[in-house]
This record gives C-alpha cells, sequence and structure tokens, in this order.
C-alpha cells in the first residue's frame, strides 16, 4: 500500500512538471562578450552574459554552473605578462555560483598547438540542487555573469587586436580548456555544447593602443549670405576610423567613416571646424587632426556709383573735372568713364577734361567687394553746359564768367570793387560794387547778343565778353 502511495505521488509531481526537450544540434542560450574596452594603455575589461533564448510556454533556462574560456593574441603584450582578474559587481547570478579567482593560474602561454594565442581560463563552482540554480534573463543582452579585467606588464602593442574568441566545448586539444554551460533539464544537470562563434560570440575587438595618422584639416575661406558655406574637407583618412567634425567645442552629426582616401563633410556655415578621429572601444583612441578651417559668411553688398563735376555751367575752353562717388565698391573699384557713347578713361575714380555745350558725362564701376550685389553699375548722366566767351586772363584764371538762360554768372576769387556790363555798343547798362564770390546777374529784360563784363579789383582791371542765346 506504501508503495503505491509513492507512486501515485510521483506521478502527480512529475504531472505537474512540465518536461522540455532540446532538439538534437540546437542551443537555447547566447553567450557573448560584451563591453570589450581598452582602459588603459596596458588594461583590458569586458563583461560576459548568458542570454536564454528558449521558447514562451517552457520552463525557465535555470544555470547548474559553468566555466568559461578563450583564446586570446599574445602579440598584444610581447615581452610582457599577462594576468586576470575579476568583479561580481552586478553580476545575476545567485552568489554561490558566481565566479571566483581559481586555484589553477588563469591565464596560461605559452601554447603548443596555438604558439600564437594565450588561453584565458575561469573555473565555475560545483552545481547545487535543482531550484538552487540562476534563472537567467531571457532580456538582452541577458544575465551578466561576470566583468573581467586582463591587465599586462608592458603596454598593449601598438595596432595590435585582441582576437578574443571562446573555446568550443568540442575544442579536442588535450592543452586547453573549454567552455561548458550545465542547465536543468527535466531536473537534471546537463551539460549543453557550447559553439564559439555560433551561440559563443565576442561581440567586438578593439584595436589597441592605435595609432592614428593625422591628416589635413582644409576648407577656409569666406561664402556670400545665403549661398550655403564651404565644405570642410580631410585630406585623407583610414579604414576603420571615425572622423568626427567640430564646430568649436560643439560635434556636428553625422560622423564620417574612413575610405582610405580624402572625405568631405559637406558645405558647413560660419565658424571654426577641427576633426577628431575615433577608434571605438580603444584606450585614448582619439586625436585631433592636423589644422583647422576657418569659415566666414559675408554679407551681401548693394554696389553703387553717384557723379559730381566741379563746375557746371561751365565757360568755353575751362577743364572741368569729374568725381566718381562709390558704394560698396570694395577695397579696390575699377571705372570706365563716357562722354556720350565714347570711352574717355579708365581705372581711376577722376576724369578730367575741356567740355563742350551739351556733352554727356557718366561713370561705369565694377565693384571687388566679395558680395557684391550687381556687376558693373552706372551712375548718373551729367549734361554739361558751356557758354561762349574770352578769357579774363588766362594765366591767372582768377574768374570765370560765364552765361546761362539769359543770366550772367561771375566767380572770382577776390573782392570786386567795382562790377560794370557793358552792351555791344558800349554803354554801360549795370554796375554793383565789392562784389565778392559768386553773383548772378538777371538779363531776361535784355536782348540776345554779346554783352561786356568789366571788373575791377585792387590789383587790376578785367573784361570778359560773353554771349547771351
Amino acid at each position: 500500500m506504501l508503495l503505491l502511495l509513492l507512486i501515485a505521488c510521483s506521478m502527480l509531481v512529475n504531472a505537474k512538471t512540465p518536461k522540455r526537450y532540446l532538439p538534437q544540434g540546437t542551443s537555447d542560450f547566447l553567450l557573448t562578450v560584451q563591453n570589450l574596452t581598452q582602459t588603459a594603455p596596458n588594461v583590458l575589461e569586458f563583461d560576459v552574459y548568458l542570454l536564454s533564448t528558449i521558447p514562451s510556454g517552457q520552463p525557465s533556462f535555470e544555470l547548474a554552473t559553468m566555466q568559461l574560456a578563450f583564446l586570446i593574441n599574445a602579440s598584444i603584450y610581447t615581452g610582457g605578462t599577462l594576468t586576470l582578474s575579476l568583479s561580481n559587481v552586478g553580476s545575476g547570478l545567485d552568489p554561490a555560483i558566481q565566479f571566483r579567482k581559481a586555484g589553477a593560474p588563469m591565464v596560461v602561454s605559452p601554447l603548443i598547438t596555438y604558439p600564437s594565442k594565450t588561453l584565458i581560463r575561469q573555473q565555475g563552482q560545483p552545481p547545487l540542487d535543482l531550484g538552487y540554480g540562476s534563472i537567467i534573463s531571457n532580456i538582452a543582452p541577458g544575465t551578466k555573469l561576470v566583468h573581467y579585467i586582463l591587465t599586462s606588464s608592458v603596454d598593449f602593442t601598438p595596432n595590435s587586436v585582441p582576437d578574443l574568441s571562446f573555446i568550443s566545448t568540442s575544442e579536442p586539444s588535450m592543452e586547453l580548456y573549454v567552455t561548458s554551460i550545465s542547465e536543468y533539464i527535466n531536473s537534471l544537470s546537463t551539460n549543453l555544447m557550447v559553439t564559439s562563434g555560433v551561440d559563443a560570440i565576442v561581440n567586438d575587438n578593439p584595436i589597441l593602443n592605435p595609432v592614428v595618422t593625422a591628416f589635413y584639416v582644409t576648407g577656409s575661406g569666406s561664402y556670400c549670405q545665403y549661398t550655403g558655406g564651404l565644405p570642410v574637407v580631410l585630406s585623407g583618412s583610414e579604414a576603420g576610423v571615425t572622423y568626427r567634425l567640430f564646430n568649436g567645442s560643439t560635434p556636428l552629426t553625422p560622423s564620417v567613416q574612413g575610405t582610405g582616401a580624402a572625405i568631405s563633410f559637406g558645405n558647413q556655415l560660419a565658424g571654426t571646424y577641427t576633426v577628431q578621429a575615433n577608434i571605438a572601444g580603444s584606450y585614448n583612441g582619439t586625436m585631433l587632426m592636423t589644422g583647422s578651417a576657418v569659415i566666414t559668411e559675408n554679407p551681401f553688398v548693394t554696389s553703387g556709383v553717384g557723379l559730381s563735376v566741379d563746375r557746371n555751367p561751365v565757360n568755353t575752353g575751362i577743364q572741368v573735372t569729374f568725381t566718381a562717388l562709390p558704394t560698396g565698391g570694395g577695397t579696390t573699384p575699377t571705372y570706365q568713364w563716357y562722354v556720350g557713347t565714347s570711352v574717355v578713361g579708365t581705372d581711376s575714380n577722376v576724369f578730367s577734361y575741356i567740355p563742350t555745350d551739351g556733352d554727356k558725362v557718366k561713370v561705369e564701376m565694377t565693384s571687388n567687394a566679395p558680395c557684391a550685389d550687381t556687376n558693373p553699375v552706372s551712375s548718373n548722366v551729367i549734361t554739361m553746359s558751356v557758354s561762349l566767351g574770352t578769357s579774363l586772363d588766362q594765366n591767372k584764371e582768377l574768374s570765370t564768367v560765364y552765361s546761362l538762360d539769359k543770366i550772367i554768372i561771375v566767380s572770382f576769387s577776390q573782392t570786386v570793387k567795382q562790377l560794370c556790363i557793358y552792351n555791344s555798343l558800349g554803354s554801360m547798362i549795370l554796375m554793383d560794387y565789392n562784389v565778392t564770390g559768386l553773383k548772378k546777374i538777371d538779363m531776361n529784360s535784355y536782348p540776345n547778343g554779346y554783352y561786356f563784363v568789366k571788373i575791377i579789383t585792387d590789383d587790376d582791371v578785367y573784361t570778359q565778353k560773353v554771349l547771351l542765346k
């Protein structure tokens, strides 16, 4: 009777405990090395995670025990020795099965089977009973097992690669320690097959103590407002290196991957640009490239030119001077002068000549301002008014007398004691005293024809003939 009762109880327990079957050639886990990072010239650190890939609806992955084994490139610490330490901070394993420093050496080198490799091994703790293992997470990257710190007695070889990899359970060499995982399956601690590169993967192997070539940053210059800036270019690049552009201290995105040739960061607006090279996961894996690109923005300039003349109206035979009045001309604008349609002068902001009545004078200016909106630009047109007459004194040229629209105009540099106007018959028709500067005499009440202007100063007497028309 007692035997029947025990059998019944056993059948009841087994009926409540779901069975799990693992098809041959498959695994229900993913073992990974994460965060493989060089933290000092001679220190390499990484985390090991275990992820459950058991389909939903089946019992959870309960880890019984495990041991870890890696091969690493021995040339990364040539001339030195390598040691391994560990930390369980953040480990998701039950304390009873967490990894501890083993009594046997954890780093073994040299190897006969793999002379260019070093063996790294970690012994696990003995398994406990079902229910005392650690439940492994099914949320990536999984349960953190341990944090390792590899330290070399010398700095790592520049530009070397760790080539860290798991050792598969099926590794035939008796010299090697293998990676093994034991899981409670159907109440039994069951050894699982671990295959490096399939369900045991090292995510990344960074370049150690990278030596990055310092290429040149080019692109300095100026551009006109609203035209989109100038391209910043790095004179060369290296594959496996990421290059980031900075405007001052601000990093810009996206970064550009090295190609082995020159790379462009596209058009950039005003600023001072530098480029930093980076090798991910490497200690001191950043390096500032040589030089910088200083880009400035020039506003658009509205160019124009005005025109002035030193005298108009003017007497016959008198030279006049025109002056160009530029705006937005830049540092060295150029000029082209015209009288009517004839080209008469160039490359000067002044132009002098003896005009004839009705001459039309203008100037064209070409600005050398970086962002002039219009080139060339034309000035206003000045029409010259020239009256007939005889010079008072060609040597002294102290006075100017001419007529315009029935007005006699007298300009004198001295004080005129007496100003007299005579008609063609010699009769005086007007007189004025103590005239200074400019005097305009209205002759509208007198007929057209020749008149004589007599000017008396303290020093001399001058006579000028003018024509009213």
